[in-house]
C-alpha cells in the first residue's frame, strides 16, 4: 500500500525484481521445479481421492440397493408398477458345484438383475433355451478354452452331472478367486428351482443425494407397501459400504500427506531463498547505498517469490491434472479439477509467503556497509580473535567452508534428511509387509483347508447335508494317511464340529430357526479360550458337567443379524439329528482363538457333540494342512484331485489369498513410492542448489586459493569432501531417525493387526538407490566445478567482486 505522501516506487520494485530474476535463472529454475512438483503431487493426491469417490458413485449408479428375498412374481409385478422404483430384477440361487480346484455358483438372473449386479459388459445375449448359459471369461481361461461364443461345454451342475450347455453369453471380467458364476435360463430354473420363488433386486429412483439411513427407511416403506415381510428385506453391503462418506481417519491421512508435501516444499523454498539472499548480500547492500529502504528490499524479494509462484503453480496444476486423469480416468471431472486447482494454488501461495518470510526479513536487514565486504556468513564477529596454527589441506578447507554458514548447511541437510526419513518409513513398511503373514490371519495353522461341503444342497438344507456327509465322513484316517504321505506336508490338524439349527432366548425376526456351526473345543485350546474370556468360565470339566457353551459375539454378528445378545446363564437350543431340541447353557462369553477354520459363534466341549448328532461317530468338519512353502503348488494340486475323488470336500488354499493380497499391495506401493520420489526430489534439488550457489558465489575464493598453489586435483578433492559432509549428514539422519521411525511404524502396525505380522526388514535396495543418487551428485559436482572454474582465468576471478 502507498500512502498519499509517499512516492510510488512499485514500478522500480517490479523492474528490480525482474532484473534479479533474469540474473538468477538457475535459482529460479530450481524454485519453479520445486513448486511445480509440490503442486502436481497435491493435485494428484486430491484428484486421486476425489476421483475414486466419484468413480465409486458412478459405479453405484444402476446398482441394486436392496433385495427382497423369497418373493413371488406377484411382488415383482407390484414393484414394476411402483413409481418410486427405478429398476427391479429377478434372481435365484440354484446351488454350488465344487469341481477340481474351482467352484461354480449357479444362478438364474433376468436382464435387469444382471445389470443391477454390475454386469455392463456382457458379450452375447441372455440365455433363453434350457441349454443356454452365460459364463465368466475367467472361467473359460481357467479351463483353457477359447473366449468365444457359441461353443459347447460340459458341466457338473448341482442338479446334474456331465450336462452339455451352449455358451450364449460371456461376462468380460477378471476373477482370481476360482469361484465362477454361471447364469442359466428361466426355463432351466423353472424345471429345477423352487416354483415362483425369487430374490428381487431393487433400485429406488432419485437417491443420488439421499443419505443411507433415509434410503433404508424408504426401502422398508416400499417393502411394506408391496407386502414383503421386514425379515426378508436385505440391504446391499456393497452399495451402502461404498456410499458411506470417508471416515475421519481417511481424511486425516489425506490432510497429513498434504501437510508433509507442503512442509517439504516450504523447507526447500525457504532454503533456496535463504541461500539466494546470502549470495545477494552485496547486491542488496549496493541498493541500500543507492537509497533503497528496507521495505523496498522486502518488496523486491516478495515480488520475486510471487512471480516464481505465478510461473510454477500453473505448470504443477496442469501436470497434476494430467496425472490425476491417468490414475483415475473414470472418476476425473473438470469441475472437481478446477476446484482443487484453486484451493491448492491458494495453499501453496500462503505456504510460500510463510517460507520466504525469514529470508525477506534477512534481506531487509542488510546494511549499506555489506556492499564492501568480500564474504558473508552467519557467524557473528567476535570481539577477540586468536591466532590458529593448523595445517591447510583440501579436507580442512572443505570443513571450514561447510562450517562457515551453519544455518545454510543445516537447512540443506535437514531437507535431504527429511526425504531420507520418509523414504525409510515408506520403504520399511513395504519391505516388512508380508502378504503371506496377512494371509495367515485366515489360515492360522496351515496353508490348505479342507472342509465338508454338501455342494448340491440348498442353504436351508445344509445341516442335513453336513450330517449326511459326517455319517460317512470323507475327512477320515484314510485321507489323513494319504495327505501325510505327500512330500512337503509338515502337519495335519482336524477341527471337530457339526452344523445344526438353533434357537435363542430371543426369537429371530422371521420367527424361524437358523443353522449355525457348533465347534468342538480341542483339549489343548482351553487355556487360549480362557485368555479371551470376558465373563464366565472356560474350565473343561465345568463345561462338560453343566452342558455349557462358550459364545463369541466379538464381531456383534449375533446382535446385529440375529437379534440376540448372549448373557451368562442363557439357555440355547440345538436341533439334534432326529429333530429333537437339546438345551445348553451359556457359561462363557469372549473372543475365541483362531483355530484355523471358518470362524464360529458357538464352542462346545468335544464330549458334548454326540448329544447333537447321535448318528455321527467322526465329527471332523475341517482339515488343516501345513505345507512347505516351496512345495505348496504340488501338494495343492494333489489335494484338489484327492478331494474330487472322495467327494463332499471343499478345498481352500492360502495361495488364492496371497494372490489377491499381492495385487492389493501392488496398488498401494505406487502411490507411496510416488510420494517418496517427489519428496526425495525436493531434497536433491536443495542439495544441487546449494552446491551450484557455492560454485558461482565463491569464484573469487577459489581463484585466490588456486593462485597460492591449490592444484586442480586438490580443488576437486576439497569440493568432494565438502559435498561429502552434506551426504554424511543426510546418511546420519536417515539411518538413525529413519531406521528408528521405520521400526516404530512396524510395531504400531503390528498392534493394529490389519496388515498381519510385520517383520522388520531394512530397505537395503531403496536406501542404496537414494545414496547412489547422492554420491552421483557428489562426483558430478566436483567435475562440473573444476570445469566451470576453468572457463575464466584466475586473475579475472580474483578481480571479480559481487
Amino acid at each position: 500500500m502507498t500512502w498519499p505522501f509517499e512516492n510510488d516506487t512499485s514500478a522500480i520494485v517490479k523492474k528490480l525484481a525482474d532484473r534479479s530474476m533474469k540474473a538468477d535463472k538457475r535459482r529460479n529454475a530450481f524454485i519453479i521445479i520445486t513448486i511445480a512438483f509440490a503442486v502436481s503431487l497435491m493435485m494428484v493426491l486430491a484428484l486421486y481421492n476425489l476421483g475414486t469417490d466419484r468413480e465409486n458413485r458412478l459405479y453405484l449408479q444402476g446398482r441394486y440397493q436392496s433385495s427382497f428375498i423369497n418373493s413371488t412374481s406377484a411382488v415383482f409385478e407390484k414393484l414394476e408398477h411402483n413409481n418410486q422404483i427405478e429398476a427391479v430384477g429377478k434372481e435365484a440361487a440354484m446351488g454350488t458345484s465344487r469341481i477340481n480346484d474351482y467352484t461354480l455358483d449357479v444362478y438364474y438372473r433376468d436382464q435387469n438383475a444382471l445389470e443391477l449386479k454390475g454386469v455392463t459388459d456382457l458379450l452375447g445375449k441372455m440365455p433363453e433355451a434350457e441349454n443356454e448359459i452365460i459364463v465368466e471369461q475367467s472361467y473359460l481361461e481357467h479351463l483353457g478354452l477359447p473366449v468365444q461364443l457359441d461353443q459347447t461345454v460340459t458341466l457338473d451342475m448341482p442338479f446334474g452331472e456331465n450336462q452339455t450347455y451352449h455358451v450364449c453369453g460371456i461376462i468380460q471380467s477378471r476373477n482370481a478367486s476360482r469361484i465362477y458364476q454361471v447364469i442359466v435360463s428361466n426355463g432351466l430354473y423353472s424345471r429345477y428351482g423352487k416354483a415362483n420363488c425369487y430374490d428381487l433386486l431393487v433400485r429406488v429412483k432419485n437417491t443420488e443425494n439421499m443419505d443411507s439411513e433415509t434410503l433404508k427407511l424408504l426401502i422398508n416403506e416400499i417393502a411394506e407397501q408391496s407386502g414383503v415381510p421386514e425379515q426378508y428385506v436385505m440391504y446391499s453391503s456393497t452399495y451402502f459400504g461404498l456410499a458411506e462418506e470417508k471416515s475421519t481417519q481417511e481424511l486425516l491421512v489425506i490432510i497429513g500427506a498434504s501437510s508433509l508435501i507442503v512442509l517439504a516444499c516450504s523447507l526447500v523454498i525457504y532454503s533456496l531463498f535463504y541461500i539466494s539472499v546470502i549470495g545477494k548480500t552485496h547486491e542488496y547492500g549496493r541498493l541500500r547505498v543507492l537509497g533503497a529502504t528496507s521495505v523496498q528490499i522486502k518488496r523486491i524479494v516478495r515480488k520475486e517469490s510471487f512471480l516464481l509462484s505465478c510461473a510454477a503453480i500453473p505448470i504443477g496444476v496442469v501436470l497434476g491434472s494430467v496425472l490425476g486423469y491417468c490414475f483415475v480416468p473414470d472418476g476425473w471431472h473438470w469441475m472437481t479439477t478446477l476446484e482443487c486447482a484453486v484451493v491448492i494454488a491458494l495453499v501453496t501461495e500462503i505456504a510460500l509467503k510463510i517460507a520466504v518470510h525469514t529470508p525477506v526479513k534477512k534481506a531487509s536487514m542488510v546494511s549499506p556497509i555489506e556492499a564492501l565486504r568480500i564474504n558473508t556468513t552467519d557467524t557473528p564477529a567476535t570481539e577477540k580473535t586468536r591466532i590458529e596454527h593448523r595445517k591447510i589441506t583440501p579436507s580442512s578447507l572443505a570443513r571450514m567452508s561447510f562450517a562457515r554458514n551453519k544455518k545454510k548447511a543445516i537447512l540443506t541437510v535437514l531437507s535431504l534428511g527429511f526425504a531420507g526419513v520418509l523414504l525409510m518409513c515408506a520403504a520399511t513398511y513395504l519391505n516388512s509387509t508380508d502378504v503371506e503373514s496377512m494371509a495367515k490371519q485366515q489360515f492360522a495353522n496351515g496353508d490348505i483347508v479342507l472342509s465338508l461341503d454338501p455342494a448340491n444342497t440348498n442353504a436351508e438344507d445344509r445341516p442335513a447335508g453336513i450330517n449326511a456327509l459326517q455319517t460317512k465322513n470323507p475327512l477320515d484316517e484314510v485321507l489323513e494317511e494319504t495327505i501325510s504321505d505327500m512330500d512337503g506336508v509338515k502337519n495335519i490338524e482336524f477341527i471337530q464340529g457339526c452344523v445344526s439349527n438353533m434357537e435363542f432366548p430371543t426369537p429371530f425376526k422371521d420367527g424361524n430357526s437358523h443353522f449355525f456351526t457348533q465347534i468342538g473345543i480341542p483339549e489343548n485350546q482351553y487355556e487360549a479360550f480362557s485368555q479371551g474370556l470376558i465373563e464366565g468360565t472356560a474350565d473343561r470339566q465345568k463345561l462338560i458337567n453343566g452342558k455349557g457353551v462358550i459364545v463369541d459375539n466379538s464381531a456383534k454378528l449375533l446382535s446385529d443379524y440375529y437379534n440376540y445378545t448372549p448373557q451368562i446363564g442363557d439357555i440355547v437350543k440345538v436341533e439334534t439329528a432326529d429333530g429333537q431340541w437339546e438345551e445348553f447353557t451359556v457359561m462363557g462369553i469372549g473372543k475365541a482363538p483362531n483355530l484355523g477354520g471358518d470362524s464360529a459363534s458357538f464352542y462346545f466341549p468335544q464330549e458334548l457333540l454326540p448329544m447333537m448328532k447321535e448318528n455321527v461317530s467322526n465329527f471332523n468338519i475341517t482339515c488343516i494342512v501345513d505345507v512347505e512353502r516351496d512345495q505348496l503348488t504340488e501338494v495343492e494340486n494333489k489335494i484338489f484331485q484327492l478331494a474330487e475323488n472322495r467327494g463332499g470336500i471343499e478345498v481352500f488354499s492360502i495361495s488364492d489369498i496371497i494372490t489377491y493380497l499381492q495385487e492389493e499391495m501392488d496398488n498401494i506401493k505406487m502411490p507411496l513410492y510416488g510420494l517418496v520420489f517427489f519428496i526425495a526430489a525436493f531434497g536433491l534439488i536443495s542439495l544441487i542448489n546449494t552446491l551450484m550457489t557455492n560454485i558461482i558465489s565463491r569464484q573469487q575464493e577459489f581463484g585466490i586459493l588456486q593462485s597460492v598453489g591449490l592444484s586442480s586435483k586438490q580443488f576437486s578433492k576439497m569440493l568432494q569432501t565438502e559435498c561429502f559432509y552434506y551426504v554424511s549428514g543426510t546418511a546420519i539422519l536417515t539411518l538413525t531417525i529413519g531406521t528408528l521411525t521405520g521400526f516404530v511404524l512396524c510395531k504400531v502396525f503390528n498392534q493394529v493387526g490389519t496388515f498381519g505380522t510385520l517383520t522388520y526388514h531394512f530397505p537395503v535396495l531403496e536406501i542404496s538407490i537414494y545414496f547412489v543418487a547422492l554420491f552421483f551428485i557428489l562426483a558430478a559436482y566436483s567435475v562440473f566445478s573444476v570445469r566451470y572454474s576453468k572457463r575464466h582465468p584466475v586473475i579475472e576471478r580474483i578481480k571479480t567482486m559481487e
